[in-house]
């Protein structure tokens, strides 16, 4: 398999207690958005598409924000990132008051057909650029590891490595399929995810028996987090050791 540094990368993340796949999508996105801070500020083309998409998407906003603050303490980056999404913002907020205040001359006034207009006016007219990065990463990771478990084999290293970390997400799980591998690796697939998906339905209901006033102090260490690791399997993300989601 040619993509070496996709096999490290994965590897260090099979030792993550998280998907995977979540694992690297996360340090992929932070190391994104450090390289904008450092290198991109003032390139014409990401504060156009920026402008063009308000700025970035709730998740990713939050983690440019986080990512300036430990790396600079300090909000220059973002500030000067941002500078020309409130511009662009102005000037389509301008442009829906003006369209809110037009009545046509020659036919019925019709309320819906104007928000129709002030809304086109403010909506983002491209996707965030940091879900555009994430996604195409995110195909190369699911792509690559598609095609290491068809070249490879299911005994190779790193999918016995695979085996023992802490599992696919359903997200994910469901990504890899689309990405049609053999019914062989599907099926391979399919009863990792099984057999970990018995494993924490069984420490779910151990947590729920032992909050039992008879039984609480029975509750192990390793059913503690069986909440989180439950909504974590389902939706993806990382699991907070602290009780929550990452």
């Amino acid at each position: 398999m040619s993509h070496s540094l996709f096999t490290a990368t994965f590897r260090l993340a099979c030792g993550q207690p998280c998907c995977p796949f979540c694992w690297m999508q996360e340090e992929d996105e932070r190391r994104y958005m450090r390289s904008l801070i450092h290198e991109y500020t003032l390139a014409p083309d990401i504060h156009a598409h920026l402008a063009a998409s308000t700025g970035f998407c709730a998740r990713h906003a939050q983690m440019l924000i986080e990512t300036e603050w430990a790396m600079e303490r300090d909000g220059l980056g973002t500030a000067t990132l941002y500078e020309s999404v409130l511009k662009q913002l102005e000037a389509a907020t301008a442009k829906a008051l003006e369209t809110s205040s037009k009545r046509p001359v020659l036919r019925k006034f019709d309320p819906n057909e104007v928000f129709e207009r002030i809304l086109a006016a403010l909506h983002p007219q491209e996707t965030c650029l940091a879900c555009l990065h994430s996604r195409q990463n995110e195909r190369f990771a699911l792509q690559s590891w598609s095609d290491y478990l068809s070249e490879e084999g299911l005994e190779a290293d790193l999918a016995q490595t695979y085996l023992q970390a802490w599992g696919v997400c359903l997200p994910h799980l469901l990504r890899l399929l689309e990405q049609r591998p053999s019914l062989e690796v599907a099926r391979w697939l399919l009863n990792d995810f099984q057999t970990k998906l018995q494993q924490r339905r069984k420490r779910l209901e151990a947590y729920i028996h032992k909050h039992d006033v008879r039984h609480r102090h029975e509750l192990r260490e390793d059913e503690r987090h069986a909440w989180i690791e439950a909504v974590t399997l389902t939706a993806g993300g990382f699991l907070d050791r602290r009780g929550g989601l990452l």
